[in-house]
C-alpha cells in the first residue's frame, strides 16, 4: 500500500470508495441509480483529495489529533511529495506515453515556475527532516511512513531531489 499515492488510490488504477462499490459503507453512501457522475467526483474530491490522506487508511483515523498520528501523517505527505516528483512529474516527462509527450512538455513549460518552486519547497522539507533526524527507521512498525526516511533511502532521496531540480531547470532552458 505504501507505493500508492493515497490509501484510496491504488497503483493498478482502482479507487477505493463506497459510492463506487469498492469499499463497504452505509446504504446511503453506496451507489444507487439516483447517483450522478457529479456525486462521484465530489466524493473523490472531498474524501480522497484531502490534506491528510494518511488518516484515510482504516483504523488510522483514531490517531488524528495525536502527536504520533499527526507526525505520521506529515511524514506520509512527504512520501507522497517524493512519489509525485518521481512518478507523476519526472517519469511522465521523461517516459510518458508517446502520444501525450507534447501535451506533457507544454504543461510543464506553462507551469515551470510553480513546479520548480514546489519541488524546491519539498526538497527543503526533506533536508529539514534529515537534519532533525526525525524520520522513521526501517525497523519501525509503521510501513506507511518509512520509505522516504529509511536510513538507506535518505541520501538517495536528497540526491534525487537535487538531480530532479537540475534536470528540470535544464529541460526548461532547452525548450
Amino acid at each position: 500500500m505504501f507505493g500508492d499515492f493515497n490509501p484510496n488510490l491504488y497503483n493498478d488504477g482502482k479507487i477505493c470508495l463506497s459510492i463506487l462499490g469498492t469499499w463497504e459503507g452505509r446504504p446511503e453512501e453506496k451507489w444507487s441509480p439516483l447517483c450522478s457522475l457529479l456525486q462521484v467526483l465530489i466524493s473523490i474530491q472531498g474524501l480522497i483529495f484531502v490534506h491528510q490522506p494518511y488518516f484515510n487508511e482504516p483504523g488510522f483515523e483514531k490517531g488524528q489529533g495525536t502527536t504520533k498520528g499527526d507526525e505520521n501523517s506529515r511524514k506520509y505527505n512527504l512520501h507522497i511529495e517524493n512519489a509525485t516528483l518521481v512518478y507523476a512529474i519526472y517519469e511522465q516527462w521523461k517516459n510518458g506515453p508517446i502520444y501525450f509527450r507534447d501535451i506533457i512538455k507544454r504543461h510543464f513549460w506553462a507551469k515551470r515556475e510553480s513546479v520548480l518552486k514546489q519541488a524546491e519547497r519539498w526538497l527543503q522539507q526533506v533536508v529539514d527532516e534529515v537534519r532533525n533526524n526525525s524520520g522513521p527507521k526501517k525497523d519501525e512498525p509503521n510501513g506507511m511512513v518509512e520509505s522516504v526516511f529509511s536510513s538507506s533511502n535518505v541520501q538517495v532521496n536528497l540526491k534525487f531531489f537535487e538531480k530532479f531540480l537540475k534536470i528540470f531547470k535544464n529541460f526548461f532552458k532547452r525548450l
